[in-house]
């Protein structure tokens, strides 16, 4: 039975996610370091208004004390260390696989009564 409207073609697609790297809050210049240099662009900006300001991190249209407070906050960070760590999760299999070997390692041999003797 087919479905009013399909074809007998099979598409497949790939979905390919990247994570992005984030530029921390504060570095108003996008070089991927919250420095001096920010801090010389927010002065540059002070007081000014607009939709495409650098300095406006708050995004409220005005550079102001707020912008300076979040350059405070992250002076220093780089874009590795504002983006989220990524984690590592281990397959089943290999968790299986350490839990085998721990239980390997722990077996205690069981001692044998003496004069027993195997036919």
């Amino acid at each position: 039975a087919r479905i009013t409207g399909s074809t007998a073609n099979v598409q497949l697609y790939e979905l390919s996610l990247t994570p992005a790297l984030l530029a921390p809050t504060g570095d108003f210049d996008k070089n991927g370091i919250v420095d001096g240099a920010d801090f010389l662009l927010w002065q540059r900006e002070l007081g000014e208004s607009g939709g495409t300001l650098a300095a406006d991190a708050n995004h409220d249209g005005a550079v102001n004390a707020d912008d300076l407070s979040h350059w405070q906050t992250h002076f220093g960070e780089t874009v590795n260390s504002a983006a989220p760590a990524a984690h590592q999760v281990p397959e089943p299999a290999s968790i299986m696989l350490c839990v085998i070997a721990i239980f390997q390692a722990v077996r205690v041999p069981c001692p044998r009564p003496r004069g027993h003797v195997n036919n």
